[in-house]
């Protein structure tokens, strides 16, 4: 049996202030949108290319920021309700390996009888 999740999560600490038109993404650990740039550019990866990064084309200007590290996005206007809210939380879609490697495990039987007590091959 192969067994496998989706992707990770990780836990944020960091809220990176980022600047974007009301046409932004909502999620935290990553925005599409136009005008998109971080306060902090070591907080977050700016993907202007779409389509080099195998993403459908989404318009002219249009990118995409990616969160770094514990990072999570949060806009100026409500910066403090977005910092206590979300600083400790387990998001997803930035760019850690916990989020970005897939973790997979190979289960093979062992043979008949082999559990506890089953007097199988040693």
């Amino acid at each position: 049996m192969l067994l496998t999740t989706d992707h990770g999560s990780i836990h944020c600490e960091t809220p990176a202030t980022v600047y974007a038109k009301r046409d932004a993404t909502a999620n935290l650990r990553y925005k599409f949108g136009e005008d998109l740039r971080s306060e902090n550019p070591e907080a977050a990866i700016p993907v202007e290319d779409l389509k080099a990064f195998g993403l459908p084309a989404m318009g002219l200007g249009v990118r995409l920021l990616l969160a770094t590290a514990d990072a999570f996005f949060v806009y100026p206007t409500k910066l403090r309700e977005y910092q206590a809210r979300y600083r400790g939380s387990f998001l997803h879609g930035g760019v850690t390996p916990e989020e970005m490697i897939l973790p997979v495990a190979l289960l093979t039987p062992r043979g008949r009888g082999a559990g506890p007590g089953g007097g199988g091959p040693r």
